[in-house]
Order: structure tokens, then sequence, then C-alpha cells
């Protein structure tokens, strides 16, 4: 395992001890360290999934301690991280040491640090080797089906697009990685916006962080080398738009049981998202949360610090909103989703929620503006 980042039991991926309330902060503190620290004592898989369904009482202690929504998705991602490296390090004990390096990492709302209690597996291999590159795939191939498996034993469910390790489009060497970004981006269309949209949010969740930087990197050099392409991404942030109607009235949809629900994600978190993912891919900002994101393109002046405030601000209704409502659904004995039912909206908590979609709405009509994309409809 030269050149990896430790996997040791007591240890995060990043080589930080989860097993202390400073790594989260506040009474919650203890519940977190707790399962930090249970997860890193795991001897099996499956004995993760019971920890990792005191997650959501994480998140709630958390919000209710009064925590931003970026601070119970951060505190999210840590405890699923911890996880995940214990799952890599069982697959190493069990495999012995590879034929090179690797990184785990984790793609989409994960990798952005914005994932909270509706999850699955969404995530991708990067490795390098030492000898013959037919057996370190082999090797590799053989690893990712280990984590894949022991990711399932632990809780977390298959990606239905197969966004997983154990898919060997997902598997790949650092080289090959870069050969493929490159074909990709020479082929703009849907396959290409949606892969390296993935990757653009790629973040070692174990392994060599060095493998996601340096991928990551030469993401940012080649995306802006073709505008369409760019232009393209900027297109899928206006496809769905926010569900308002005239007057800037709430504009949900209706269920077959008569409950009037709205897809915050769909018409409200995906724009805004997607949108500054666009933005910070075209002026070489390499963060992968949105929130970073935002601050980068407002300090490089490629964003008003108005319009990046107003967008945040935006996405941590949204995602407050949404959080709340999975909470509510678990509590109830379901399963969390992206809906959020209207009648449970207090009066107060609508006004937020049409502001932030018409924040969305504008965000859209600035890309729009901004790429063009009048042109391509």
């Amino acid at each position: 395992m030269s050149g990896n980042r430790p996997l040791s039991p007591d240890a995060a991926p990043g080589g930080a001890s989860f097993a202390s309330e400073q790594a989260f902060g506040g009474p919650v503190g203890d519940v977190c360290a707790d399962i930090a620290r249970r997860a890193g004592e795991a001897a099996t898989p499956d004995a993760l999934a019971p920890l990792l369904a005191r997650i959501p009482e994480a998140a709630a202690c958390r919000l209710g301690e009064g925590a931003g929504v970026q601070a119970v998705g951060r505190l999210v991602s840590e405890l699923h991280d911890a996880a995940v490296a214990r799952v890599c390090h069982l697959a190493l004990r069990d495999m012995g040491g590879p034929p090179g390096t690797f990184c785990l990492v984790v793609l989409g709302s994960e990798g952005r640090r914005e994932q909270y209690l509706a999850t699955d597996q969404d995530n991708g291999l990067i490795w390098t080797f030492e000898g013959d590159e037919g057996k370190a795939a082999e090797w590799f191939a053989a690893f990712g089906r280990r984590v894949s498996e022991g990711l399932l034993a632990a809780g977390f469910p298959p990606c239905p697009q197969r966004v997983m390790a154990d898919n060997p489009v997902w598997n790949r060497s650092l080289a090959a990685w870069k050969e493929h970004i490159d074909r990709l981006v020479l082929r703009p269309g849907e396959d290409a916006v949606l892969r390296l949209s993935q990757l653009a949010d790629a973040r070692c969740a174990a392994g060599d962080a060095g493998l996601a930087q340096r991928l990551r990197a030469h993401l940012l050099r080649r995306v802006p080398q073709n505008p369409l392409l760019l232009r393209y991404m900027a297109l899928e942030a206006v496809r769905f738009p926010p569900p308002l109607g005239f007057f800037g009235n709430l504009a949900p949809d209706r269920r077959p049981d008569g409950d009037e629900v709205l897809d915050l994600k769909r018409g409200g978190i995906f724009p805004l998202t997607q949108g500054v993912r666009a933005l910070a891919l075209a002026h070489g900002v390499a963060e992968t949360s949105t929130g970073e994101r935002l601050a980068g393109l407002a300090a490089a002046g490629h964003l008003s610090p108005a319009l990046a405030q107003a967008l945040r601000d935006a996405l941590d209704a949204l995602h407050s909103l949404r959080l709340r409502a999975q909470l509510a659904r678990l509590r109830a004995g379901g399963r969390p989703d992206n809906l959020l039912p209207l009648a449970a909206v207090p009066p107060g908590e609508r006004r937020r929620l049409k502001d932030a979609l018409r924040t969305v709405e504008d965000f859209q009509a600035f890309l729009s503006d901004a790429y063009a994309l009048r042109l391509l409809t």
C-alpha cells in the first residue's frame, strides 16, 4: 500500500482521528465519535450497517443544535467516509497489498459533501500500477468487486446507473482515466456531459488523495478547451424549471393519493449545483462542494458577491427543507427521498421556499444569457 493514505482502524480517510468530540463539535460530537470509532473497529462490512442506521439520529441532533445544513452535510459525509474507508481496509486485509496505489473516489452529492439521508453507492476507482498492467487491472477489478459487495453489506444500496467500483467503466488506471476524459471532451454530447459532470465532483474517500487531485487537474485543463461542451453542461442546468406557476406561486405535483409535493432536487438543487459546476469547470475552480465553488468564482470575479451569496442562501434553504422532510419520512417509517410535501411547509417557510426557487429561476436566466443557450434549443 505504499503511497496510499493510512486505512488503520482508528483513522479517518485523511489520517485524522474521528474518535473525539473535537472532530465534530458540540454535544452531538459524542454520538458521531462513537459511530466513527465503532466503524473503525468493525470486523466485517455488515457490522457497519447498524452504525450507518444511526446517522439520521446524528443529523437530527446536529440540526437541532442550530447547525447550518452545510455543517450537517459535512458531518454525514465524514461518517460515510469512515465506513467507506473501513470497507476498503477490510478488503485489503483479505486480499493483501495492491500492485500499486489506489484512490476510491465518491461522486455526485457525496463528492460535494451535500449528501444527507437518501444515499446509494456512487463511486469509482483510480489506480496506478507497477509491473504488468493486465495483472494490475485484474487485481483492481477484484478489489472493486470486493468493495462494492462490502458497501452493499454495510447498507449502501447499489447505484441504479451502476456508477460503482465493480463496474469496469468506473474502475481504471489514472492514465486510462485521462485518456477517457480526452475522448469525452472531443465528443460533446449527453454521455460526455454526464460523465464529466460526475468526475468533476470526485473526492477521495479512501486511498491516495493525490490521484483524485491529479485526475481533477486534468479535467480542469481539458474541459475548457471545448466551449461547446461547456455550453451543453450549462444547458443541463436549465433543463428543468423550478416548480413555480404564474405570479411566482408554488406549482406542486399532485400524487395519486391527493398529496401535493415538490421535487426539490429536480427543480431546485440540481439546476443550482449543475450550473455552478459548469461555471467552476469553465474558470478552473478546483473545489468540489457547491459552496466552495461559489466562493472561488466570486473571489476570481466570475460571479458578483451578491449573486454568489444569493445562490448559497437558496441552496441552503432547499437542502434544509429536503433534509427536514427526509427526517420526517424516516420517523414515519418511510424511506427518505427528494419530495417535499407541501402541507408540511409552514407559511413562513413557504416564503423562504419561493424566494429560493425564484433565485434558481434567475440563475437559469443568467446561464441562458451567458452561454447563449436559447440558440441550442
